[in-house]
């Protein structure tokens, strides 16, 4: 087809043009670009250019690179010039017929991507429908705070994964890339936080990805939570977790945990309404209820771990009527090894269990440790270290009583002393240690 000069001038300097005409004369199988023989753009041609000018990308339109278009050869190219016609010409503006055409081909070598602008909710917004779902790249961008890259799907390389997603149900056009080639890090999740997730609520979220490596842990407040299971599809699965009630909520994150992670989040979900309380827990305990969950004096279920050793009463503490919580006869907890642990005793998941908020405290008359003491759940830390940030540093002489405030992910079966403080040792007496239910 032999295209006028004359018409293709006038269309580029005014851009009237439809999309799909100008398709047709500068575009050719698909999505490439034709580009003509080296011999049409020698040193004597005299071919007709026309300068386009950058067009820089916003959080909701791409942009485009400055670019030439010889209207002889119906070729684009980003290289200026040398040779030709209408080379000291002022450059035109790309129209928006150009930028969509451009969008929908992302291909085109004057591909820009646009701007991310992180969204991060109120809690009026994340409450005001039964899920606030963010779409990656698009009005409700997501971010995590390191190691991730926002691609555009149609650009992913490999075409497996590019056509997995893009067949995958509640993906967009973009999905956030989360690799971590040295397996380090706590990759935080930027969209909630303790401010737009407040006490009190019931929060449900549920994350959808792609994977090319499976390894990561998910966390909540640091400690791993919730389920992965398998989305039919290919390597398609989705991490759900939920908590009723919130109670000092600060992140999720991705945590490497020393191995590769490469996968390709498409969505995350996030439903959250206010709890409804209980008069009672599933045990039958009721809210302010005081709970005995250690009696002073009372033998623990283990000793003599790792570095451990309880012994009895040996009437070290002067005036010990003075202090009714330690009871009358106090075991002494003796540390030579600052890692060790040792359980205090078996509630069998009856005492302090999943889904209640409580105030615990514990009662301890320190001798000489030097060091930070942790009250750990089931020894794992799904549960909250509840004493560690009011013992960090050690402890003066005397009776302590430290409490703390936590809300249980799991229910308990078994108490465990804790101490992992550098070098810290010495010896104190533990009293009673009480659960109250402040919220059920």
């Amino acid at each position: 087809m032999k295209i006028n000069r004359k018409t293709l001038g006038v269309f580029v300097a005014t851009l009237t043009l439809t999309i799909a005409t100008a398709t047709a004369m500068f575009i050719q199988g698909g999505n490439q670009l034709f580009k003509s023989n080296a011999e049409e753009h020698s040193a004597t041609s005299d071919c007709y250019w026309n300068h386009y000018a950058a067009k820089a990308p916003t959080n909701t339109s791409i942009g485009c690179k400055e670019y030439w278009v010889c209207c002889d050869h119906h070729y684009v190219q980003l290289e200026e010039p040398t040779v030709g016609r209408n080379l000291d010409a002022d450059p035109l503006t790309v129209s928006d017929e150009t930028i969509a055409y451009i969008n929908n081909n992302p291909q085109d070598i004057r591909y820009v991507e646009k701007n991310f602008a992180e969204v991060v909710p109120t809690t009026a917004q994340l409450m005001k429908s039964d899920s606030y779902t963010w779409s990656i790249g698009g009005s409700k961008h997501i971010s995590f705070d390191s190691q991730t890259t926002v691609e555009r799907v149609a650009l992913i390389e490999d075409d497996t994964i590019r056509n997995t997603i893009s067949g995958a149900s509640g993906s967009k056009d973009y999905v956030l890339h989360i690799k971590s080639n040295d397996g380090s890090g706590n990759i935080k999740f930027n969209g909630l936080n303790s401010t737009n997730v407040p006490n009190g609520k019931d929060l449900s979220i549920e994350m959808r990805y792609y994977y090319v490596v499976d390894t990561p842990h998910f966390l909540y407040n640091g400690s791993g939570s919730g389920s992965k299971k398998n989305i039919s599809g290919g390597n398609l699965k989705k991490w759900t977790f939920s908590i009723e009630p919130t109670v000092g909520f600060d992140y999720i994150s991705v945590y490497p945990a020393g191995t590769l992670v490469d996968i390709y989040v498409y969505m995350i979900r996030v439903s959250m309404k206010d709890h409804v309380y209980e008069d009672t827990t599933p045990a039958g305990h009721a809210l302010n209820e005081v709970i005995n969950v250690y009696q002073s004096g009372a033998g623990f279920a283990g000793n003599n771990k790792n570095g451990y050793s309880i012994t009895d009463y040996d009437d070290g503490i002067a005036n010990l009527s003075d202090y009714a919580e330690l009871g009358t006869s106090p075991k002494k907890v003796n540390i030579n090894n600052p890692n060790g642990y040792v359980e205090i005793n078996h509630g069998n998941q009856t005492k302090i269990e999943a889904g209640v908020q409580y105030r615990i405290t514990m009662d301890i008359y320190n001798v000489d440790f030097n060091g930070s003491i942790y009250l750990m759940f089931d020894s794992n830390a799904e549960n909250a270290d509840c004493f560690n940030n009011l013992t960090a540093g050690g402890l003066d002489a005397g009776h302590h009583q430290l409490t703390a405030t936590v809300n249980c992910v799991h229910s308990v079966d078994w108490l465990c002393l804790h101490s992992n403080t550098g070098s810290a040792t010495g010896s104190f007496y533990i009293g009673n240690i009480t659960v109250t239910v402040l919220a059920i």
